[in-house]
């Protein structure tokens, strides 16, 4: 339960606003509680632990403690009023800091301006005033939002053209536009100004603290980016809060010390304010892509998207073998070695791909099946490329090597020719963009999944692809998704693949055939 207020008890009216005010000055938390009505006067102040949580962190920004934050929380949960409103106004006024400049950021600007106005209502209210009017006086602009203390709080875009403006404090809300998150254009766009603008906007680059605060859209959103420059050495905090509690999804503990109170698996995260009634609904309504990003701050629906984490088969031992020693695959009826290119050594482009996929009869059920044999990705330079397809084609004695169609195709298929052309592999091109778009080609060949004719190793390489087919298409990459697609396609277009129920077909048509019991039956009755 939060700390009862001072109106809680009987107090004289000097000692309870003077107790007011001190706990204010101390606790963000308690500052947004007094000051609720200020800025909701018909809402009804809900608390609840997640509330409090994001406030901590606030406080440590504040204090200097975190320097960059990240905030992933579901729609709904007070982020850009609590971060954009009531955590400036609680600097300017009880932590006497009205000099503090704060830059702030939204896919749209009309977004922040909507909070410099909710800021504006807050600082001008007579319960604000009455405090801590007399440590500043506030301007009148909702894009600029000024004082006479030399503090301000401006309102801007990820596209927006505040070139010369810098802030103590960066706080960018939502960059990512969720009605375009699918477009790898306005991503990049929005990729490149947190990298190449965002930047520059600080007053201090190595002391003033940066706040991002969003539901994810997709790998690549401003969380992505942010988490990207965490593995490469930067200090990022990441406090990530899902709606349902996942075990085998949390942030882990922030150098506050804070770690998600929740132990038990589908727990909520603010219960007085989205009952398990209102959540189930909202799961219904959303969507898995909607609610996997959206609500449990993942963007990958749980098992999977389009092909489900559940749908692959486990070939060998249980226990992960990164070497391969230990694995005896079957007799295989048909290798097939598929090829999707790159060429381009660039980090931010996809690397080339390549998949091994074995035809072979399960014993136990006769059935036929995939084995995944091999799968890589690389960023390699074209003759590196060749002489590494070439290696992995000798090495599994693999039958067809199929690569795609296209510019980068042509090349390696010239120069496979040229060099291998005496190799017991056929080098043939396909062109799987006649089937469609790479999600319909995905929803295409998802039954085999389905029907437990995938099959995998337990190794590192098998895992990589299982997690990209797992996140497909809201990954950052889909060059190894676009490997196995083709060959899957190939395989079924080539009659090399059967379905259960089509090798019944097929063999009651052969034996048919072979006691001359198969009539052609004609189209439509005369």
């Amino acid at each position: 339960m939060p700390p009862r207020l001072p109106t809680d008890y009987n107090f004289a009216p000097e000692v309870r606003e003077r107790l007011l005010i001190e706990h204010a000055e101390c606790s963000l938390h308690f500052f947004v509680r007094l000051m609720w009505s200020c800025v909701e006067p018909k809402r009804r102040f809900v608390d609840g632990w997640l509330l409090r949580a994001m406030c901590q962190h606030l406080e440590a920004v504040a204090d200097g403690r975190i320097k960059r934050l990240i905030i992933n929380v579901p729609p709904g949960s007070m982020k850009s009023l609590l971060t954009n409103c009531f955590f400036p106004a609680w600097l300017w006024g009880p932590k006497n800091r009205p000099e503090a400049r704060f830059f702030t950021a939204a896919y749209s600007a009309s977004l922040t301006e909507r909070d410099n106005e909710r800021m504006r209502t807050l600082v001008t209210s007579p319960e604000y005033k009455a405090r801590w009017g007399h440590l500043f006086t506030p301007g009148d602009s909702k894009i600029k939002f000024t004082n006479n203390k030399t503090g301000w709080k401006i309102a801007s875009s990820v596209e927006g053209t505040t070139t010369g403006e810098r802030g103590d404090f960066v706080l960018i809300d939502d960059p990512n536009d969720i009605q375009k998150t699918e477009s790898p254009i306005t991503r990049e766009r929005v990729r490149r100004w947190l990298n190449e603008v965002m930047p520059t906007r600080l007053t201090d680059p190595e002391n003033s603290p940066i706040v991002l605060i969003q539901q994810r859209t997709h790998e690549e959103d401003a969380t992505g980016t942010m988490l990207d420059q965490a593995r490469g050495g930067d200090e990022w905090t990441y406090f990530m809060v899902p709606m349902e509690y996942d075990p085998g999804w949390v942030c882990g503990e922030t150098p506050i010390g804070w770690v998600d109170p929740r132990t038990r698996p589908g727990a909520l995260c603010w219960p007085e304010r989205f009952s398990r009634e209102v959540v189930d609904s909202l799961k219904m309504r959303l969507g898995p892509y909607a609610w996997s990003g959206q609500m449990m701050q993942h963007p990958e629906p749980r098992g999977g998207a389009i092909i489900k984490r559940d749908w692959w088969k486990l070939f060998g031992p249980p226990d992960k073998d990164p070497t391969e020693i230990r694995l005896r695959f079957p007799s295989f009826e048909y290798l097939i070695a598929s090829l999707d290119c790159a060429l381009t050594t660039k980090e931010e482009n996809d690397a080339s791909a390549l998949v091994v996929l074995g035809v072979w009869t399960v014993p136990t059920t006769g059935r036929q099946a995939v084995m995944v044999v091999n799968c890589w990705a690389e960023r390699l330079e074209l003759h590196q490329l060749v002489q590494r397809v070439a290696a992995t084609c000798d090495k599994y004695r693999v039958h067809t090597l199929i690569i795609e169609n296209k510019a980068n195709g042509h090349s390696v298929e010239q120069e496979i020719r040229r060099m291998y052309q005496r190799a017991e592999w056929s080098v043939q091109f396909t062109d799987p963009s006649k089937l469609g778009e790479k999600i319909v080609r995905a929803h295409a060949v998802t039954h085999l999944f389905e029907e437990g004719l995938i099959w995998h190793p337990n190794t590192e390489w098998a895992e990589a692809l299982i997690d990209e087919c797992a996140i497909f298409p809201r990954g950052s990459h889909d060059d190894r998704v676009d490997a196995l697609l083709q060959s899957l396609r190939y395989l079924r277009d080539h009659g090399i693949l059967y379905r259960p129920q089509e090798a019944r077909w097929h063999e009651t048509d052969l034996q048919g055939l072979a006691r001359g019991q198969i009539v052609a039956s004609p189209l439509y009755d005369a």
